[in-house]
């Protein structure tokens, strides 16, 4: 069930930016910027959970939500796979805009910071 609740709200959802203090993201063209800094294009995992994370914002997101949003099809995505996930988006983030937006919350899942939070 949240397999298919998750594939329609991407389905659903209209092309557009969404803010979050200097975070945004451009759902048409799966791109990252931050305000007066560099922009980044991401991947389809990668920017499925950028954008469930900017959403939520401040809020933090479960490992479990972010799997469903990432299980496509009749493929699952177990939790090894998220953490791949989510290292190889860090990593990205590091290398392009110099910082970790990613804060894990132990035990529960994941949410998004601000530049200099970190």
């Amino acid at each position: 069930k949240a397999r298919i609740e998750a594939l329609h709200r991407r389905s659903s959802v209209r092309k557009k930016t969404i803010r979050a203090g200097v975070l945004g993201f451009d759902q048409g063209t799966l791109t990252l910027s931050v305000e007066g800094g560099p922009s980044v294009e991401l991947g389809s995992s990668g920017a499925v959970i950028f954008e469930t994370l900017i959403k939520r914002y401040p809020s933090f997101v479960s490992y479990e939500e972010l799997m469903a949003e990432l299980s496509v099809k009749d493929r699952e995505v177990d939790a090894h796979t998220l953490r791949t996930h989510i290292y190889n988006l860090r990593r990205l983030l590091k290398i392009t805009v110099n910082a970790d937006l990613i804060r894990t919350i132990r035990g529960r899942g994941y949410r998004l910071i601000q530049p200099d939070e970190e």
